[in-house]
């Protein structure tokens, strides 16, 4: 119920006759967006089923009940479609990046669950460090 809530409100938010002040940018997500809600469950759903942790399960309706709220917040999330892919990279950066793929590879269910939660948890940090360091100017 809270994905439709995010896109009818993302709906409402880009219509022609609602003033441009209000738009996101391209860079960030207002809220978190629903595939990423959608694969942070799916991939949770897999690590638990596959290495038989059925006593994570009690850990699910929290995780559920911040994922829905996240997704409804106006927590801004990155946006990828902003990535220049045509950079050059220096030769440590990208054995690392494959190396980083290949423990992708290896640990599969359980790398892409950690992938989710880290931009889910990005975003929260994200937004508690800019709230304290705005709070932070304002009280100087």
């Amino acid at each position: 119920m809270c994905g439709a809530v995010r896109l009818a409100r993302y709906n409402v938010i880009t219509h022609p006759l609602i003033s441009n002040k209000d738009l996101p940018t391209d860079e960030d997500f207002h809220g978190l967006p629903v595939p990423a809600a959608a694969g942070m469950i799916a991939s949770l759903v897999l690590v638990l089923n596959s290495y038989n942790l059925k006593d994570g399960t009690i850990f699910l309706p929290i995780l559920l009940l911040l994922i829905a709220f996240l997704m409804v917040s106006n927590i801004r999330y990155p946006s990828f479609k902003t990535i220049d892919w045509n950079t050059q990279a220096k030769s440590r950066t990208f054995i690392s990046f494959l190396c980083g793929l290949a423990l992708i590879y290896h640990f599969r269910w359980f790398a892409v669950a950690i992938l989710f939660f880290a931009y889910i948890f990005f975003g929260l940090i994200r937004h508690f460090k800019e709230e304290w360091l705005a709070n932070k100017r304002g009280s100087l």
